[in-house]
C-alpha cells in the first residue's frame, strides 16, 4: 500500500478485503459444526475440482458432474444476493407501513402486546415527556406513566394521532432492527437447504459440457459468475427458468459452454459485453435505472421487477413471522413445551370413565337416569375439550357439608362456607386436589341441579346443562394451564400482588362464553356487572376521602382492590355470557348507560376485546405473564378511581399513589 509522502509502499493485509467473517453464522463454543464451517468445508472439495478444470484444454468435454454442483453453488454463494434480501425487505418494510395504517397485513390483524408496554413505545412516550419537561412534576415513575399512556392508546387508538404515530414508528423501528437478522435468516436458510439444490444440478447436469476459448481480449469473470441464454437474452443464471445454453469462464482463455441437446451453436463473441451488462445491471445497480435500461435491450427492462418477485413471497413470510404470535420470538425449552401442549394434548385414554358421587341421597332410580344424564353431557363436552383432568361429580343435598369433606390431597387453607344469601346462591364449585400428584378438579353441586336436568321447562333444563358446562370448562382450563405451567406464579410479587384481585376473570369468561345456554343467565349477569359497578362508584370515594383524614393505606387499597377486581370477574363473566349467546350489550340498558356516565364504555368493549383475542390465541399461549393483561386493566381501572399502584426497588412490593381527587 503506497501511503502519501512516503516512497516505499508497505506490506498490507487483506484478509479481511472483500469479505465479512462468520457472515452466516457464529462461531461454534462447543466445537459443533456451524454453517461457515460446513461451506468452508464444502469448498475445499470444489477448490480442487476448479482446479481441475482449469488443467483442461479447448475442445475438451468436461464431465457434468463436475461442472453440474460448481456452477450451482458458485450461483447462490454471489455477494448481491445478500444484497437482494436486503432491498426486498426494505420495500416489504414499506408496503407494510402503509398496510398498518388499515391496522392488517395480508388479512391478519396487528396485534401488539396486551401485557405489557413495548420498550421501543415505552423510550418514545418518556423522550416526548422530557422534551416537555414534566417527568418531574410527576410522582410516579416512567413506567407507570408509559403503561397508563399505552392503555390510553389501546381503548383509543384514533385519539390522539400523535400516538398512533408512536406506535407506527414503533412497528417500523423494530421491524428495521430486526431486519439485518431477517436477512441472514433467510439467506442462511437457502444455503442450509441445500449448499448445491439438487433440481438446478440436474437441470445442469443435462448439458453437454466443452471448454471454449474465451473472447479476444480474455473472458472476464462478471459477479453473477455464471451467465446463460434462454432463447431469447443472456442473463445471469438465478433467473434463468429454461437453459438453452450457460457460459462460466475458467480462466480469461477458457471458458466452460454448457449447451442444452436442442441448440447447436450459440455466438460468444460478446460475452464481456453481455457478462458486463448482467453485472451492472443485476448486481451492481441500487434501483431500477431506466436510462440504462434503454441502452441495454439485450437484458431487458424485467431484470429488477424478476429479481424483486423472486424474493418478495420469502421475505413476506419472513416479516409476517416476526409480526405473529407464534413465531415472533426464539422460544426457550421451557415457551417451546408450552407452546406443544394443546387441547388435544391433555386427552387420555378411557377419560369418559368419570366418578359420580350422591352425597346424602336415597333414591337409586334418581341416581342411575341422573348418572346417565351426565355422561351425555359429558360426551358432548368432550368433542371439543378434554375432561381427563376431571376426577369426578359430587351431588349433595348438604352442599357445606359435602365441600368441606372431599380430600383434596393437601391441607386446605380453611373452610370453605358457600353463598347464600337472598341475591346469591352457590349451586357448583369446582375445586382443585391432588390426585396422585396431579393436579385435578373435582365438581361438587347442589341436588338442586340433579333436579333440573329432568326439568319439563326447556329452558330451565338448559340452564342446568350450562352449569355443568361450565364446571367442565373450568376442568378442562385448569388441565390446559396445569400442562402449559405447571407453576402458574408470575415472576415478581407486584405482578402477584395484584393477580391475586384479577386471576379469576380470564377463567370466569372462558367457561361463561361456552357454557351460558341459558338466554336468562344473560340478565342475570348483566345485573350482577350493574349492581358491582355501583358498589365501586359508590363505595371506593368514601374510602378515598377516608384516606385523606387516616392516611392509612391499609384501610384503603385492600378494600378498593376488592371492589376492581370483583368488578372484573363480573364483567368477565357478563362479557362470555354475551359472547355465548352472539349478543351485544344494549344501548340504553342500564349498565351501558351507567359505564357511559362513568366513562368506562370503551373500556368495557376493549376489555372484552382483549379476553377474547386471549381465548382464541389460548393453544398458542407459550409465556404465562401474556396472562398479565388482566392485571393492566386492573391498573387503568384503579387509576380512574385515583389509585396508582407502582412497584418499588424493594423486592417488587407496591406502592401506590393517591391523587387529591376523584
Amino acid at each position: 500500500m503506497y501511503r502519501k509522502g512516503k516512497k516505499e509502499p508497505i506490506v498490507a493485509s487483506i484478509s479481511d478485503t472483500a469479505a465479512q467473517r462468520d457472515f452466516y453464522s457464529k462461531p461454534s463454543t462447543d466445537g459443533t459444526p456451524v454453517l461457515d464451517d460446513l461451506i468452508t468445508d464444502y469448498e475445499q472439495t470444489q477448490h480442487l475440482r476448479v482446479d481441475e478444470l482449469r488443467k483442461l484444454e479447448i475442445g475438451d468435454d468436461i464431465p457434468t458432474g463436475e461442472i453440474a454442483e460448481l456452477v450451482t453453488h458458485l450461483a447462490i454463494r454471489t455477494s448481491h444476493i445478500r444484497g437482494v434480501f436486503k432491498d426486498a425487505l426494505t420495500s416489504t418494510i414499506e408496503k407494510i407501513f402503509q398496510l398498518t395504517l388499515s391496522g392488517e397485513i395480508n388479512g391478519q390483524k396487528i396485534s401488539f402486546p396486551k401485557h405489557r408496554v413495548p420498550p421501543a413505545i415505552e423510550t418514545s412516550f418518556v423522550e416526548e415527556l422530557e422534551k416537555l419537561d414534566v417527568m418531574e412534576q410527576i410522582p410516579f415513575t416512567s413506567h407507570t406513566l408509559a403503561k397508563l399512556l399505552y392503555f390510553a392508546f389501546r381503548e383509543n387508538p384514533d385519539e390522539p394521532l400523535e400516538l398512533a404515530k408512536i406506535m407506527m414508528e414503533y412497528l417500523i423501528e423494530e421491524l428495521t432492527d430486526k431486519s439485518a437478522n431477517i436477512i441472514h435468516q433467510s439467506h442462511t436458510s437457502a444455503l442450509t437447504s441445500s449448499l448445491a439444490p439438487e433440481l438446478r444440478v440436474k437441470m445442469l447436469s443435462e448439458l453437454k459440457w466443452t471448454v471454449v476459448a474465451g473472447p479476444k481480449g480474455g473472458a472476464i469473470l462478471p459477479d453473477c459468475t455464471s451467465v446463460a441464454f434462454d432463447g431469447e437474452k443472456w442473463m445471469a443464471l438465478i433467473l434463468v427458468e429454461k437453459i438453452k445454453a450457460l457460459v462460466l469462464p475458467l480462466t480469461p482463455e477458457r471458458m466452460a459452454l454448457g449447451i442444452s441437446a436442442d441448440t447447436s451453436e450459440v455466438d460468444l463473441s460478446e460475452f464481456n459485453k453481455f457478462a458486463a451488462h448482467a453485472s451492472h445491471m443485476f448486481f451492481l445497480s441500487s434501483s431500477r435505472n431506466l436510462e440504462l435500461e434503454d441502452l441495454l435491450p439485450k437484458l431487458g427492462v424485467q431484470v429488477f421487477a424478476q429479481v424483486s418477485n423472486m424474493i418478495s413471497l420469502t421475505m413476506m413470510k419472513a416479516v409476517e413471522g416476526f409480526i405473529s404470535r407464534s413465531s415472533s420470538r426464539m422460544l426457550n425449552e421451557r415457551e417451546y413445551n408450552a407452546a406443544q401442549i394443546s387441547w388435544t394434548t391433555c386427552n387420555t385414554a378411557n377419560q369418559l370413565s368419570i366418578p359420580v358421587t350422591f352425597y346424602d341421597f336415597e333414591n337409586d332410580t334418581f341416581l342411575r337416569a341422573t348418572a346417565d344424564v351426565l355422561t351425555s353431557i359429558i360426551a358432548s363436552f368432550a368433542k371439543d375439550f378434554p375432561v381427563s383432568g376431571l376426577a369426578g361429580f359430587v351431588f349433595a343435598n348438604d352442599y357445606k357439608s359435602a365441600l368441606n369433606s372431599i380430600d383434596r390431597g393437601f391441607d386446605a387453607a380453611a373452610e370453605i362456607s358457600p353463598i347464600e344469601d337472598d341475591k346469591l346462591l352457590s349451586v357448583g364449585m369446582p375445586l382443585i386436589i391432588l390426585e396422585e400428584g396431579e393436579v385435578k378438579t373435582k365438581v361438587v353441586l347442589r341436588s338442586i341441579v340433579a333436579d333440573g336436568l329432568f326439568s319439563e321447562d326447556e329452558e330451565i333444563r338448559s340452564e342446568f346443562i350450562g352449569i355443568i358446562w361450565h364446571m367442565l370448562a373450568r376442568a378442562a382450563l385448569t388441565r390446559l394451564m396445569t400442562k402449559k405451567f405447571p407453576d402458574q406464579t408470575p415472576d415478581d410479587e407486584y405482578e402477584k400482588m395484584l393477580f391475586s384481585y384479577t386471576d379469576s376473570a380470564f377463567a370466569d369468561y372462558f367457561c361463561a362464553s361456552i357454557s351460558c345456554l341459558s338466554k336468562q343467565m344473560l340478565g342475570l349477569y348483566e345485573n350482577l356487572a350493574h349492581e358491582s359497578l355501583v358498589a365501586v362508584l359508590d363505595r371506593i370515594p368514601v374510602l378515598h376521602r377516608d384516606y385523606q383524614s387516616h392516611g392509612e393505606m391499609e384501610r384503603l387499597f385492600p378494600e378498593s382492590a376488592s371492589l376492581l377486581g370483583n368488578f372484573l370477574m363480573v364483567m368477565a363473566r357478563l362479557a362470555g355470557t354475551m359472547q355465548c349467546q352472539g349478543v351485544e350489550l344494549v344501548e340504553d340498558a342500564k349498565l351501558a348507560c351507567l359505564l357511559r356516565e362513568s366513562e368506562l364504555f370503551k373500556w368495557y368493549k376493549l376489555f372484552r376485546s382483549d379476553l377474547e383475542s386471549f381465548k382464541v390465541g389460548l393453544e398458542a399461549w407459550v409465556q404465562f405473564k401474556e396472562l398479565l393483561f388482566v392485571n393492566r386493566h386492573f391498573e387503568r381501572l384503579a387509576a380512574q378511581f385515583g389509585l396508582i399502584p407502582e412497584p418499588t426497588d424493594l423486592s417488587g412490593a407496591a406502592y401506590v399513589h393517591v391523587t387529591r381527587s376523584l
